[in-house]
């Protein structure tokens, strides 16, 4: 994953004052770690792939917010 998409996803997943910290707490990695990444250091294939769940999940939860939010629209 460039970091340029990691940028971008945590843009949509934690608004545009985001933090390493935010991405960190939800992979369960060291916010050095996510620190390194926008540094130039390589994320590796499996990280892409928890990236990738993590999205999922908070589509899901967002789809469910969706269905409590329909009731006062």
């Amino acid at each position: 994953m460039l970091k340029e998409d990691l940028i971008t996803i945590a843009e949509y997943l934690y608004g545009d004052t985001w933090q390493t910290s935010y991405i960190a707490y939800d992979l369960e990695i060291g916010t050095r770690t996510v620190r390194a990444w926008l540094t130039g250091t390589p994320i590796k294939a499996s990280i892409a792939k928890d990236i990738c769940k993590l999205v999922r999940k908070k589509q899901k939860a967002f789809r469910d917010l969706e269905k409590i939010l329909k009731k006062y629209e």
